[in-house]
């Protein structure tokens, strides 16, 4: 179990009015400086009111107050995600066919996945995989996928296959889409690896964002990122992320998701620069409509 905690380190339950909830009969590991571990807290609100022996915090405790007992399992901090894309993660796990590994042990594994998505996607429309990092070392195969690969599953339809943003795969559909033959050089930052004819592989470093992948629309992306913040971070016990910012609107859909109480997570802005606005605009804090606070 997890807790958040902001604010000043609590004050004795006697102080205190009375809670929301009480945790009890557990192992509370504050991560004080003396990494103390006691044995119940006390939440009024959405602050951590009251921490220490059961018999202290307890006495915060009132007609409405709800108990939770531990039964002696332990009670952690909130985890603080201090590098996150949540719009882009939110894409990948929310959005693109679940490739990852476990439970997928091969590139077999990953076609089988892909062709049964295939049969129920129309002619024409994108399909898009999410794998896993250094999925090339994970995987029995001992590489990543390549075009020929890809193409197996359908040359009618655009396949893009993704380990992260710095690494995807594409069948011929989605080169020929892109432009992108034997004569394409590198663009700056990116990599197009070839074969040695000199043909493009399909596998490409750094180049997710020069090609021309469709994006969901705004309700799409906003519900995408409210299911992930759920379904992903808080259910695995992060409570606060450190945002690293793709587009506007994913950043207005997250202020929208915070004013109306459905994103659990708290959130520090990093606004990338120029990838999501000049310099200038930053400096001045010209982000749209968006308006920030200290709360969330």
């Amino acid at each position: 179990m997890f807790w958040a905690a902001s604010g000043p380190t609590p004050r004795p339950a006697s102080d205190m009015p009375q809670a929301d909830v009480i945790f009890h009969n557990g192992k509370v590991v504050t991560v004080d400086a003396r990494d103390t571990i006691t044995e119940a807290v006390a939440i009024t609100g959405n602050k951590v009111t009251a921490v220490g022996p059961a018999s202290e915090v307890l006495k915060s405790k009132g007609e409405g107050t709800r108990l939770v007992d531990l039964a002696g399992s332990p009670l952690l901090p909130g985890f603080n995600d201090a590098h996150t894309h949540l719009e882009l993660t939110s894409l990948g796990l929310g959005l693109a066919m679940s490739c990852h590994t476990p439970p997928h042990e091969s590139i077999d594994d990953i076609l089988t996945t892909l062709r049964e998505h295939a049969a129920g996607v129309p002619k024409g429309e994108w399909i898009i995989a999410q794998g896993s990092l250094f999925q090339d070392m994970r995987l029995r195969d001992k590489r990543y996928p390549d075009r020929h690969d890809l193409d197996r599953i359908s040359v009618d339809h655009p396949v893009l296959f993704k380990t992260s943003y710095h690494m995807v795969v594409v069948n011929s559909k989605v080169l020929e889409i892109a432009g992108i033959t034997a004569d394409t050089p590198d663009p700056q930052g990116g990599i197009i690896e070839r074969d040695a004819s000199g043909q493009p592989t399909g596998r490409m470093k750094d180049m997710y964002h020069r090609l021309p992948v469709p994006m969901p629309d705004y309700e799409t992306v906003k519900d995408a990122i409210r299911r992930t913040g759920h379904d992903r971070f808080l259910a695995n016990g992060v409570t606060t992320v450190q945002e690293k910012s793709e587009t506007v609107p994913g950043l207005t859909a997250m202020r929208e998701l915070t004013n109306s109480g459905d994103m659990p997570l708290r959130l520090s802005i990093y606004v990338h620069v120029p990838g999501t606005l000049p310099l200038d605009s930053v400096l001045n804090r010209e982000i749209g409509d968006i308006e920030f606070d200290e709360e969330w």
